[in-house]
């Protein structure tokens, strides 16, 4: 019995792991030297690709 409850339990936090990730997520960093500033935006191909459907739902991607 213990072990079947260790299972579940181990089963029910590596589920919840899965779910950790956000594909649609995106990083934004800002970096100004001097009188220079630079954005750098990182997107996920899923996040972007979904993006466009939701934005442009006409066009045919």
């Amino acid at each position: 019995m213990k072990k079947v409850l260790i299972a579940f339990i181990f089963l029910i936090f590596s589920i919840k792991t899965v779910y950790a990730h956000n594909p649609l997520s995106a990083m934004y960093y800002l970096e100004v030297n001097n009188e220079l500033g630079i954005l750098s935006v990182s997107v996920s191909q899923t996040g972007l690709h979904e993006a466009l459907l939701k934005s442009y739902s006409k066009i045919d991607f």
